[in-house]
């Protein structure tokens, strides 16, 4: 049985937790979270053991707690932070939300302390486990469809439907605390992160090159245009 240590009980939480509940060999065994109260309501909702420790700081967590997974759902400027922590105090499974990091400096930072310390880093995407893309998968892996030349992947977004955030989720306003541009890349690090992934994922071959235009609107980062351009000729445009 494996201990996992949540750190983060915001939104998103409630929809990474259910692959620990539906599976066997693990056990949520600690919470830890900013606000100690909302970590108490995730307890209540998933009628967890009421007994498990929530911690407020993830040190404290790290430090006191026999853990061997813990799942990163935070704000995208602490990833780094936490995860040379817990790589440093002997965590095995580090799965961490999307994005990786703020930059590649700190992305590098992870995986040397990951690698430093033979621990598993994981960046979350869930679009992989999806059918229809992992039949496309096949498919390509299969030559049943020829060579690509090319992958072209749209996000649409309105202003009603989809995921809803919370209105006091400020962060994600936050360039500091979001990362990418400037003034913050709300869109291009959340729905773009997906396209992004997929896209490499099914192609399957190194980057070469990346070109990028992004606008305002209300905002955020869009509309945004990004082209990547594989080794072999291959065409990538979000």
């Amino acid at each position: 049985m494996f201990k996992v240590g949540i750190i983060g009980t915001g939104v998103i939480f409630d929809l990474n937790i259910l692959g620990y509940l539906h599976n066997p060999d693990v056990k949520i065994t600690a919470l830890c979270n900013r606000t100690i109260e909302k970590a108490k309501e995730k307890i209540k909702k998933f009628n967890l053991d009421i007994k498990i420790p929530i911690y407020s700081d993830y040190r404290d967590m790290l430090d006191k707690e026999d853990l061997d997974i813990i799942e990163i759902l935070t704000p995208h400027h602490l990833h780094s932070e936490i995860t040379i922590y817990a790589a440093q105090k002997g965590i095995k499974a580090i799965s961490v939300q999307k994005p990786i990091a703020l930059n590649l400096d700190e992305a590098d930072n992870m995986i040397n302390a990951c690698e430093e310390n033979n621990s598993i880093l994981s960046i979350y995407e869930n679009f992989f486990f999806l059918p229809h893309i992992i039949k496309a998968k096949e498919l390509i892996d299969s030559d049943y469809i020829g060579d690509p030349t090319s992958i072209r992947i749209k996000t649409i977004m309105a202003s009603t439907g989809g995921w809803k955030i919370p209105e006091n989720n400020t962060w994600r306003k936050d360039p500091k605390m979001i990362g990418g541009a400037e003034d913050g890349s709300p869109v291009l690090l959340d729905n773009g992160w997906h396209a992004f992934s997929l896209a490499s994922w099914i192609i399957g071959e190194d980057i070469e090159k990346v070109f990028a235009w992004t606008d305002k609107f209300h905002g955020i980062d869009a509309p945004a245009y990004v082209m990547f351009k594989y080794k072999q000729k291959i065409e990538h445009v979000v």
